[in-house]
């Protein structure tokens, strides 16, 4: 069975991403939006300018990306859907 041991995030942070703690406690107002947005956390109130402008950087391209990913899925979807009429058509033809 394995056992669960406690340590702080920052010993966590370190073991997981092999990322020195020193680099992850050592963030500026910047990086700190850049990383809350990247993880998909809420901004954080009452916070500088530098680290809204860094959470909207991220925030704003997790947008685009997401519009450009349902774009294709619905010219994938549309292409699929024209092959299947096109498909239904010669079939009624041959009847």
């Amino acid at each position: 069975m394995r056992q669960w041991t406690e340590m702080p995030i920052a010993d966590a942070i370190e073991k997981l991403l092999g990322l020195p703690k020193e680099d992850f406690t050592t963030l500026n107002d910047r990086e700190r939006g850049e990383c809350d947005a990247s993880n998909h956390y809420r901004a954080l109130a009452d916070q500088s300018k530098e680290y809204y402008d860094g959470y909207a950087e991220v925030y704003a391209k997790q947008q685009c990306e997401d519009f450009w990913t349902h774009v294709a899925f619905l010219k994938t979807r549309e292409s699929k859907f024209a092959q299947y009429v096109e498909a239904e058509e010669i079939a009624d033809e041959d009847i």
